[in-house]
């Protein structure tokens, strides 16, 4: 398939591949005096993508209390589908009754809203193709990414839907891909995005079980974008073990990327953070990073997604346990 030229603000909207998503990731400092993290995923999945068959719509979320250790996850199907007017042209805005509501309200402003999240968000610098044009090779597949690396995020949030509302401020990272391939046995990956003091912001990734594709993007201050394929990213110290799933999630990790002078050491904030899918668990959940910069130390926060790491209890009560929060 030939590589597809990212247009801003056209591509904001949906896109014809089967598989799409819209991600955001931030922390925010509560007027409670609490640090909170979160992450708000929309999904698309076409499963037929070649015939008439309506898309499926989902999320994915999370509030977390990082000096409480709480963690709040929640996934949600729209049945239904979206509401109408939805994604009209080439529009960013989508919404499902008073479920979620998500958009663009103006050049580098957005919005998203859910009953546990309400956050007014502020581009900070220029949108980051991944890879430097947005086109990924993936080895075994291929995707279409960029970011909105650091955004500014006021609004308000709250761990559960019955709790009271905190008024909060921070940052959040906001990624949209899409892909023309569905799940498959190579659909495994880790995942890091950080947001440094200095002004970098950076996104890594493994993906793929036996032909791995591997790469950090760099956007400095300016919004000026490298990128290199050589890096290593290797776990350190201990891993929390899930009792849900029994699946062991290391939680600190070093990366390094010689050719662009950085390496940075990041660990986990909270560890409970794992989320369950149906028979799919992986753990999301926000960092604390140092980091390495053309011989200049910095440090930030990120956020970490491991996928494909196995599970070491029978399905049907990993299956169970995933079904019980799906409808909670």
């Amino acid at each position: 398939m030939p590589a597809q030229k990212i247009s801003l603000p056209q591509d904001e909207g949906i896109q014809k591949d089967p598989i799409e998503w819209w991600y955001w990731s931030g922390h925010a400092k509560g007027m409670d005096g609490n640090t909170y993290s979160f992450m708000l995923a929309l999904f698309k999945v076409r499963p037929l993508p070649y015939r008439k068959v309506p898309a499926v719509w989902f999320v994915h979320s999370l509030v977390s209390c990082i000096d409480t250790g709480e963690f709040e996850p929640h996934i949600e199907f729209f049945l239904k589908g979206l509401d109408r007017g939805s994604f009209s042209g080439k529009q960013f805005k989508a919404s499902v009754k008073e479920r979620l509501k998500v958009g663009k309200k103006g050049e580098g402003n957005y919005h998203i809203q859910t009953p546990r999240m309400e956050f007014d968000l502020h581009a900070l610098k220029p949108v980051m193709l991944v890879g430097g044009t947005g086109n990924v090779d993936l080895k075994s597949s291929t995707t279409t990414y960029y970011s909105w690396p650091r955004m500014s995020a006021k609004g308000r949030l709250r761990l559960k839907g019955s709790a009271p509302w905190v008024d909060a401020e921070g940052m959040v990272w906001m990624d949209h891909q899409w892909s023309p391939i569905s799940l498959h046995g190579e659909h495994v990956w880790r995942w890091f995005c950080f947001q440094l003091d200095d002004g970098t912001d950076a996104m890594c990734f493994e993906y793929g079980r036996k032909k791995r594709a591997a790469m950090v993007t760099l956007s400095d201050g300016h919004g000026g974008t490298t990128f290199s394929h050589k890096v290593d990213i290797i776990p350190l110290g201990e891993s929390w073990i899930s009792p849900t799933t029994g699946a062991a999630y290391p939680l600190e990790w070093k990366i390094t990327a010689p050719e662009l002078d950085f390496e940075v050491t990041c660990r986990a904030r909270v560890k409970e953070q794992e989320m369950l899918f149906g028979l799919m668990n992986y753990w999301e959940g926000p960092l604390a990073a140092e980091a390495m910069l053309n011989g200049k130390k910095t440090e930030g926060s990120g956020f970490m997604e491991l996928v494909g790491f196995p599970r070491r209890r029978s399905l049907p009560a990993v299956a169970m346990e995933g079904l019980k929060r799906l409808f909670k």
